[in-house]
């Protein structure tokens, strides 16, 4: 069994790699694994007493990321990784990532009854989204930074938390989305993509959503399996001769397909999967879609077809 606080340096930060092999420039994008884990750990298998193991490291890496930021912001650390634009770095990702983590770790903190970790982690939040607001956002607009697809998909996920600001934030992201001729076309990372993917659905945009899925053309999934891929690349593009084409990168499409097609989510404040939804949104240019999830509790079924007088569900629980 891996012990996390093996993998951290002295200052407390996470390293990108558990064990560490020397590889150190990652930063919060890489770190938030270990909060994300307890955390899904949590709502899918009920780990209770593993959050309280690790708790004190993920706040031993947020103290030190928190005590490396400038006037609230983090600077340090990856964009948004392959993404087809060369503006996705710099601290209008790194700090809403942050801002996320550390959400994360208040909501955790306040799962196991420690109310002033909880208020710590939160008022790093706080503070870390008040300065990318403050640097990044117009309000007025909802064009964040450059405007990049990636930079309003961070907003979205990450950052932003004002209903009215987000809905224009969105429309940013629409907009952008439709502006190249052969619209829809992402130009997001591996970050961006997951975020753009889930942000859209979750906004009854799933249109848009499949229409990315299974565009043909660069930059998409199906343009890799026209291009004789049997495993996911590393990049959009391909191999240059640098780089993997036996990657998780880009697989959050798996997670996409269960959570907004078969529609199967585990609710935020899920113990163990014993509260979760079933809410498909059909496609209808998809003639069906069977998905099933194994939870420790029982099997979770969520099927579809379409035909031209109905859809029928098929729903076991």
């Amino acid at each position: 069994v891996l012990d996390w606080a093996d993998s951290a340096l002295p200052d407390g930060r996470l390293t990108d790699t558990a064990p560490f092999v020397g590889v150190d420039y990652c930063g919060v994008g890489w770190a938030k694994v270990h909060p994300l884990l307890l955390e899904q750990l949590h709502q899918y298998y009920g780990a209770y007493d593993f959050i309280k193991e690790q708790l004190p490291v993920a706040m031993r890496w947020l103290d030190a990321e928190a005590a490396s930021r400038e006037k609230g912001l983090v600077v340090k650390g990856l964009g948004d990784h392959e993404s087809l634009t060369d503006k996705e770095w710099g601290a209008k990702l790194t700090t809403p990532v942050f801002t996320d983590s550390a959400r994360r770790i208040a909501r955790l903190a306040t799962i196991i009854e420690e109310p002033k970790v909880a208020e710590r982690a939160q008022t790093y939040a706080d503070e870390s989204q008040a300065a990318w607001e403050k640097e990044f956002l117009n309000p007025n607009t909802g064009v964040v930074a450059e405007g990049t697809q990636t930079a309003q998909a961070f907003a979205l996920g990450f950052a932003d938390n004002n209903p009215e600001t987000q809905q224009r934030i969105f429309k940013q992201l629409i907009k952008g989305l439709n502006a190249p001729e052969d619209a829809p076309r992402l130009t997001t990372g591996i970050y961006g993509t997951r975020i753009l993917l889930e942000e859209l659905s979750r906004r009854w945009r799933s249109d848009l959503a499949y229409a990315l899925v299974t565009r043909e053309a660069f930059p998409s999934w199906a343009y890799m399996l026209a291009n004789d891929a049997t495993t996911l690349w590393e990049r959009w593009e391909g191999n240059d001769g640098r780089y993997s084409m036996n990657h998780p990168m880009f697989g959050s499409i798996s997670t996409w397909f269960y959570r907004w097609l078969g529609g199967i989510q585990p609710s935020v404040d899920a113990i163990g999967f014993d509260r979760f939804y079933i809410r498909p949104q059909v496609q209808p240019s998809l003639k069906w879609v069977k998905t099933s999830y194994q939870s420790i509790r029982g099997t979770i079924v969520s099927n579809w077809s379409v035909s031209h007088s109905a859809t029928t569900y098929e729903i076991i629980i």
